[in-house]
């Protein structure tokens, strides 16, 4: 299991493409968190209005990161090679799901870091709800990026991948507008409670529940 977390880890990173990522996550994040004036017409050190856009800049970001998890083992011709080696398949998809998910880890990690110094030095954020903040986003990021590695499994074409990784998780996020729909309230709210917002609000007050 090691072996394959470690190929596939050290192969986002042996071309630009993975500190691009990185950068422009960490940029996309800060500027969705301060640049709104909501920010600073609330006097509030906090990150408020990033947890109004963060579905969607995950929706966007981690499927790029999740789909060449199988994709390129199908366009090198590997993914046979792969299952034929003296490991379970649940050792491979572990392999690849760790990962995924650290990449995903370092980015969020690099984003809370430049986030926190931006706040430090324009009021005193409650490093408690920072913290519980954060560990949304990361539960958001795993469960859509998780979603993205299954359908990678179906394409060998990077392009395709991607648009499917956004297409299976894109409901979790609209769902937040199911009131908008021609539906009565309650079947709306019912489908509100199945979004990534509602599951994530919690976090962005500060509750984790455990």
């Amino acid at each position: 299991m090691f072996a394959v977390f470690k190929r596939n880890f050290v192969a986002y990173f042996l071309n630009p493409t993975g500190y691009v990522f990185i950068c422009v996550f960490v940029l996309l994040s800060s500027v969705a968190a301060f640049l709104p004036d909501e920010f600073v017409n609330s006097n509030l050190a906090n990150l408020a209005q990033l947890n109004i856009w963060f579905p969607l800049i995950a929706l966007i970001f981690t499927p790029a990161i999740s789909m060449t998890v199988w994709t390129d083992e199908k366009r090198f011709g590997t993914d046979e090679l792969l299952t034929t080696q003296p490991i379970t398949p649940f050792q491979i998809v572990m392999g690849k799901h760790l990962a995924v998910a650290l990449v995903y880890t370092a980015s969020l990690f690099f984003s809370a870091v430049a986030n926190l110094i931006i706040l430090e030095f324009l009021g005193s954020p409650d490093v408690g709800l920072f913290t519980a903040t954060y560990f949304g986003y990361w539960l958001i990021g795993l469960s859509i990026s998780s979603l993205a590695a299954i359908v990678s499994y179906l394409t060998s074409q990077l392009t395709v991948a991607y648009i499917l990784g956004a297409l299976i998780g894109a409901p979790l996020v609209v769902l937040k507008w199911a009131d908008a729909l021609p539906v009565s309230d309650q079947l709306a709210n019912s489908l509100k409670s199945f979004s990534i917002d509602a599951f994530f609000a919690p976090f962005g007050r500060g509750v984790v529940f455990i």
